[in-house]
């Protein structure tokens, strides 16, 4: 027992000094299974079977998690090089040489968009949908595509690769004009980029996906619980028996908030666009937040509890992560937009609330 609470006193001392996860997570096993053995010899039938089955899952499982993460991340030495276009566009605008190609990175899609040769118009509802101040014309708002192209921005590295980025994506677009505010720490979990389009009288938070290992070890820890526990109800049904308030509660996990800094994730986010939003209503302007993945999930709960326009391209649930987030049901369906991607295994993680809109996806999620 003692062992235990010894390894436990050193991991908390190394993630605080350090921030070193991968000590952590292996401390934390270590402990966890000392612990266990002191209560088998104390108590030899209190134990048996059925629990170190289920620890062993549960560390396969949280592995699994943790692997999976980690290889959607572009982590990697080339993630430290600043001053660098470590991703190419996703699209080219049409005042660029390369407007129009084809890229083998995209696996041949093309780098501009086109609307289906087969249906007069856009075949998802959402394809309909701008964003924008209220009684501007179209043109003068954005589409769930502009907002796509702004989600992806934010994970280019630093403010002039930012910059690059932006002005191959949107020359000879109604968003050339834009003006780049602020620009987060690419160290940052869930770094955004603040841009203003003056013409539009509008302002776009636009907050990273999972990128690096810090963002990945974010997911872990903020969803791992509820996936163990929709993984766990394939075989019993715990979320079905359990009221929705306990699982929240146990999502909540305020001690593990408090030790591990869960709530600086969102935190500063929250702050930066409470902030924005006052800035452009003193400039009759309005905010518009968009994000990917984990960036989906935060540009969620921050739009719930500001009260502005967020869209999630591909996020994780936020069903279970109210309490955790504190902001109501009521406020996620009144501001948040999913973009949900029938293969995508991401957005299945918790349970998706909002306008959910589906698009068509063939690729394998692996």
């Amino acid at each position: 027992f003692f062992s235990g609470l010894i390894i436990e006193i050193l991991v908390l001392v190394i993630f605080v000094i350090f921030h070193n996860f991968h000590c952590v997570f292996i401390g934390q096993l270590l402990a966890t299974i000392l612990w266990a053995m002191a209560v088998r010899n104390y108590a030899p039938r209190l134990l048996g079977k059925a629990f170190w089955c289920t620890f062993v899952f549960f560390i396969l499982l949280t592995v699994g998690l943790l692997v999976g993460t980690l290889a959607q991340t572009k982590a990697g030495p080339e993630i430290k090089v600043a001053n660098t276009d470590r991703l190419a566009p996703m699209a080219y605008g049409p005042d660029t040489p390369q407007y129009g190609q084809m890229d083998k990175d995209f696996r041949g899609l093309p780098l501009h968009f086109e609307l289906s040769p087969w249906p007069p118009e856009p075949g998802y509802p959402v394809c309909k949908a701008v964003w924008g101040f209220p009684g501007k014309p179209t043109e003068d708002s954005m589409s769930i595509l502009d907002l796509a192209i702004l989600a992806f921005a934010s994970s280019m590295w630093d403010e002039p690769a930012i910059m690059r980025g932006l002005g191959r994506m949107l020359n000879g677009t109604a968003l050339e004009n834009f003006q780049l505010l602020e620009v987060e720490d690419p160290a940052t979990v869930g770094r955004w980029i603040v841009l203003r389009f003056p013409h539009m009288k509008l302002r776009v938070v636009s907050v990273r996906g999972t990128s690096s290992v810090q963002d990945a070890y974010a997911d872990l820890k903020l969803y791992s619980s509820v996936a163990v526990l929709q993984f766990m109800a394939i075989l019993t049904p715990v979320l079905t028996l359990m009221p929705v308030s306990v699982t929240r509660r146990l999502v909540k996990s305020e001690i593990g908030n408090r030790l591990f800094g869960n709530k600086a994730i969102w935190k500063r986010l929250e702050e930066s666009t409470a902030r924005h939003k006052e800035e452009g209503k003193q400039n009759g302007e309005v905010l518009v937040m968009t994000g990917h993945s984990l960036g989906g999930a935060l540009v969620g709960a921050v739009s719930s509890r500001v009260q502005v326009d967020g869209i999630g391209f591909s996020p994780p649930g936020l069903f279970y992560q109210v309490l955790k987030y504190h902001f109501t049901l009521k406020q996620l369906y009144d501001s948040f937009t999913i973009i949900q991607p029938s293969n995508d295994v991401v957005p299945r993680v918790d349970k998706q609330r909002g306008m959910i809109e589906w698009i068509e996806c063939n690729q394998s999620p692996a």
